[in-house]
């Protein structure tokens, strides 16, 4: 009688062991792998808004936001132009002692702002535009450009050579109705709510060459992929009877739990190449790259 009672504890202390703790769920299993057709419809979709980010709208609105602010008592401006032969330069900053300052207009400064401009002309055309900023400008109608944001682009224009480079880096992010020079900004980038950072190389030569270098990424939007980005990522216009292929650098998108679907282009003239996944294959997918790379709207 007492072995048997005893082997019944034993058993019922087993049972106990392995029963899952009361209130606690069971072990996650990891998210299932998505499916190429995903990755090919999210690059298709965000790759070229990742190329379209025109950071002469932020310019613009910064420019546009600084003016509305109506800048004066009793938090003037830095302000410093100089003009030569075929050049001309402007700077221009707040510089805050306390970092916060309402001006007389009812408009208001946060933070810290500064803009480098220059322009020179003949025949070799350059315009460099830099913008700084670090918080947020209020105007006295109540809409506002705030981030911690630094903004650059640069257009060159050779009669042999056009060349572009666009970079943001860091957050912007934007409210309240404007028009401005560039239009209206419903419908811009500045509203998509999506992290964003960008640094973008574009150069034509005079045979029409088109060469393309990205870095860069967008995230923060709904679906099975979260996020897409691109190291280095360097597009040249095709060979005749070729699809454009990256000669250089990476490109991929990232799921709700971090992993990241990486692009490994095979023959060089398909455009197509296997999408992996911790080393396991999704498949096969093609873009259209040529076409991204020739047809920038800036």
């Amino acid at each position: 009688m007492y072995t048997w009672c005893m082997w019944l504890l034993t058993l019922l202390l087993a049972c106990e062991r392995s029963a899952a703790p009361a209130g606690r769920p069971p072990a996650s299993q990891p998210p299932p792998l998505p499916e190429v057709t995903e990755v090919q419809a999210v690059l298709e979709q965000r790759l070229p808004e990742l190329l379209r980010l025109d950071v002469r709208e932020a310019l613009d609105a910064y420019l546009s936001i600084t003016t509305a602010v109506a800048p004066g008592a009793p938090c003037p401006p830095y302000l410093e132009t100089f003009e030569g032969p075929g050049y001309r330069t402007r700077y221009f900053g707040y510089f805050l002692e306390d970092g916060r300052c309402t001006l007389d207009s009812g408009g208001e400064i946060d933070g810290y702002g500064e803009e480098y401009r220059y322009w020179s002309e003949g025949s070799d055309d350059y315009h460099f535009d830099e913008v700084l900023l670090e918080g947020t400008f209020t105007s006295p109608e109540g809409f506002s450009l705030s981030g911690y944001t630094y903004l650059d682009e640069l257009h060159r224009v050779r009669p042999d050579l056009e060349r572009r480079y666009l970079g943001l880096v860091g957050d912007l992010a934007w409210s309240g109705p404007l028009v401005w020079s560039g239009g209206d900004l419903t419908g811009s980038w500045l509203e998509w709510g999506y992290g964003a950072y960008l640094e973008e190389s574009w150069s034509r030569d005079a045979e029409g060459t088109v060469n393309l270098t990205v870095t860069g990424g967008l995230d923060g939007f709904d679906g099975p992929l979260v996020a897409i980005a691109a190291q280095d990522l360097a597009v040249r216009t095709a060979e005749p009877g070729c699809a454009a292929e990256p000669r250089s650098g990476t490109l991929g998108a990232r799921d709700a739990s971090g992993r990241w679907v990486e692009l490994d282009w095979g023959d060089p003239c398909d455009g197509c190449a296997e999408a992996t996944l911790d080393g396991e294959a999704l498949g096969a997918l093609c873009l259209d790259l040529d076409a991204l790379a020739l047809e920038l709207p800036w």
